[in-house]
């Protein structure tokens, strides 16, 4: 079938008009407002896939000088690319999972939660300076926090020994089939609370502390909060700490090494 000239000229003016805009859709999502990376973890990389740059991040952070309300006061961020941010609300701080990543050719420092997003403007061992993405540009520096403070938030999660006994840890709650029953007190609600982590004496390395094992004791019926109380005790040693094969072995109240299946 033939096509009259006007009619090819249409068909290109048409096709012309297409690639205009296709170009212009392009060039506008090319452009991306900060170059922020995509978080890149969901617990389930080894951590071999990091930067040596973005391996620098690895660990706890806590917020320098002064806490500000309504901004991330920690970050503990593991090598699989799951992290642990909390976000202070007036007093409270509440803890949130997510995911992180660094782009080393932009020194953006992105996480999964609430579009907190840093340009890294210093980077050292143990501090960080980064101005926070957004309308308010405002800057905050951390600092690497000590060991006893990331572990416990490390401890968080459900973790299994080779017998598949399970504890799991989590903020006001301890449960698990390697836990024995508390002896019923009358009257009284009571579980499993919490760990209390101390430095130990004389420590064989920088990852061996002592724990308290902590119980609620309430009286059926009153609502107020109760102080956890220490029940027990034991020592914890921790491998690999910030890594997807992390181990945690107890002695005391809890036996075994246990190795974590999920935050």
């Amino acid at each position: 079938m033939k096509r009259t000239r006007n009619e090819l000229l249409k068909r290109v003016c048409a096709l012309a008009l297409v690639a205009i805009a296709l170009g212009t859709l392009w060039a506008c999502g090319g452009d991306s407002k900060d170059d922020v990376p995509p978080p890149g973890g969901d617990g389930s990389g080894s951590g071999s896939e990091l930067t040596e740059e973005a391996r620098g991040f690895v660990g706890y952070w806590s917020i320098a000088g002064d806490p500000k309300n309504q901004y991330p006061q920690y970050f503990l961020f593991n090598a699989d690319g799951s992290c642990r941010i909390g976000y202070r609300n007036y007093n409270d701080v509440y803890p949130r999972q997510g995911s992180w990543a660094f782009d080393p050719s932009t020194n953006i420092l992105a996480t999964s939660e609430e579009g907190w997003q840093y340009k890294i403007t210093l980077k050292t061992a143990d501090n960080w300076t980064g101005l926070m993405l957004g309308e308010d540009q405002i800057s905050f520096s951390f600092q690497r926090g000590t060991n006893r403070e990331a572990l416990q938030e490390l401890l968080y999660g459900k973790w299994v020994n080779d017998a598949h006994d399970t504890v799991t840890i989590s903020e006001g709650n301890v449960t698990g089939s390697c836990l024995p029953e508390i002896p019923e007190k009358p009257g009284y609600f009571t579980k499993y609370h919490s760990f209390r982590l101390s430095e130990m004496d004389n420590a064989p390395d920088e990852w061996s502390f002592d724990y308290a094992i902590q119980i609620e004791v309430r009286e059926i019926g009153d609502l107020f909060y109760v102080a956890p109380k220490d029940y027990d005790y034991g020592t914890i040693h921790v491998e690999n700490p910030y890594e997807s094969n992390m181990k945690l072995t107890f002695t005391g109240f809890l036996q075994d090494t246990y190795t974590r299946i999920s935050q």
